[in-house]
């Protein structure tokens, strides 16, 4: 009975948890987050959106931010791997300049310094 039940985990698709943040950076041209992401699924094409949480002041002073990034495809089924670069419009960053942590899942983070805004 315990070998059945593994060949039907084995034969399942599964979904796709995989996702993991691999590099983010500020792109000063474009006044954009410039983020690459690891991924599993069926399409190379998944839309992932920035949700933003409101601006914090660290003990130093400092502003900071978190972004979730959402993969509005995160039920896609797990098949294939894929790494894809992303940018993101700051618009929806209240504060500035802060330290943006990006965020993807429960483990997966980076931080990046974004500067005031230019005028």
């Amino acid at each position: 009975m315990l070998a059945c039940a593994a060949v039907a985990l084995a034969i399942l698709p599964a979904i796709a948890p995989a996702q993991t943040l691999l590099e983010a950076a500020y792109e000063p041209a474009g006044d954009q987050l410039i983020v690459t992401i690891a991924y599993q699924g069926t399409h190379p094409d998944h839309v992932f959106a920035l949700d933003w949480e409101a601006c914090r002041k660290a003990a130093d002073g400092r502003q900071t931010a978190v972004a979730r990034i959402i993969d509005k495809d995160g039920k896609d089924v797990a098949r294939q791997d894929f790494r894809v670069e992303r940018r993101f419009d700051l618009a929806g960053l209240a504060c500035r300049p802060a330290d943006v942590t990006l965020r993807l899942g429960p483990v997966s983070n980076r931080t990046v310094s974004v500067p005031a805004a230019s005028r």
